[in-house]
């Protein structure tokens, strides 16, 4: 029997084998939280800066799968998280590169939609090069072709998830020494 050591993060587990070790999966938990975290530092470096929100938003939680399994999950709960790893509409379509293999996004075509005024900051508006749409001096809204993948999740796992499985092995190892003294 083996027991298996799960990072998932956008459907992509790493999984680190622990041959014959019959450690239990409350035991791996907090080991596996520190992988988690691990990987969660690369997501947030990886996130645009804009505002903070994104960043802040990336969260790290463990879970017991059975008694001797437990994975670590690289979360947000984001609504536009997805649009901002994927990318949106025409341009997220032409460039979506660094994206997971896994994903196959689907992408709404519309040559270009307008975004409310109110929904948007005028600053925000600039950086995505958004067209104003005015009457007279007031702005009405944005005109938009989407916006290009920027991937922040998939990188952080793609890159970084031998360091989170040395992470793990580490706590592992300490976890064991304990056990044998």
């Amino acid at each position: 029997m083996s027991d298996d050591v799960n990072i998932t993060i956008n459907n992509h587990t790493v999984v680190m084998n622990l041959e014959n070790l019959k450690i239990k999966g409350a035991d791996l938990e907090p080991m596996m939280g520190k992988g988690a975290l691990y990987i969660q530092r690369y997501a947030r470096k990886y996130a645009p800066k804009n505002h903070g929100e994104l960043i802040q938003s990336i969260m790290v939680a463990t879970e017991v799968e059975n008694s001797t399994r437990a994975k670590g999950i690289i979360y947000t709960n984001k609504e536009y998280a997805p649009y901002v790893e994927y990318g949106t509409g025409p341009k997220g379509a032409a460039n979506h590169s660094g994206i997971s293999p896994a994903v196959s996004p689907s992408y709404t075509m519309k040559k270009r939609w307008m975004i409310p005024a109110g929904e948007i900051s005028i600053s925000d508006a600039d950086r995505y090069h958004m067209i104003p749409v005015m009457n007279g001096n007031q702005v009405l809204g944005w005109l938009t072709y989407g916006q290009a993948a920027n991937p922040f999740m998939y990188p952080a796992i793609k890159y970084h998830q031998e360091g989170a499985m040395n992470v793990v092995a580490k706590e592992v190892e300490k976890y064991l020494k304990g056990k044998v003294k």
